[in-house]
């Protein structure tokens, strides 16, 4: 498997492997899309067997992010590292090829800690659609334009994490 982030995966520099990735997901790595927030890079650009669309939005919209983030009091001491999805069936969190369901998280670095973890408890569900093509094609996209607008989601994962 290429090692597409690998400032980040390298052993030596920091902890945060595939294998951390897969337990902290509970998914294998090749069966979910990840987004590095910094490099723009992805893990994989087909999904499924179909092209991921929507990467020159994701890109576009992550200053935005980064800067309501930054905003955000309880989120000042996480740095946003990559966002996850997956789909599924049914609204189960296991990873189905044919899944109309999409689920998203994001890693996050935490500066006090000095640890890499999932923000969200679990994956969290970000829309349906009608067939399994599109929701493998728009994943990531779905995925990033839903954290975008739902920082406060966010705000309370990092709070609830804190007690």
């Amino acid at each position: 498997m290429m090692n597409w982030f690998p400032k980040l995966f390298n052993k030596k520099k920091s902890e945060l492997t595939h294998e951390k990735m897969e337990w902290m997901l509970g998914d294998s790595y090749k069966d979910i899309v990840v987004y590095h927030i910094d490099t723009g890079a992805i893990n994989q650009k087909m999904y499924n067997g179909l092209c991921i669309v929507g990467l020159k939005d994701v890109d576009s919209w992550m200053p935005e992010f980064k800067r309501k983030w930054e905003q955000n009091s309880a989120l000042q001491d996480l740095r946003p590292v990559m966002i996850t999805a997956k789909t599924v069936r049914y609204k189960i969190e296991k990873t189905s090829r044919y899944g109309t369901d999409v689920l998203g998280n994001i890693i996050v670095w935490d500066k006090k800690k000095k640890v890499y973890y999932a923000l969200g408890p679990k994956w969290f569900f970000v829309f349906s659609c009608l067939y399994s093509r599109t929701a493998s094609e728009h994943c990531l996209y779905g995925v990033a334009d839903y954290l975008r607008f739902n920082i406060g989601m966010l705000e309370g994962f990092a709070r609830s994490r804190v007690r």
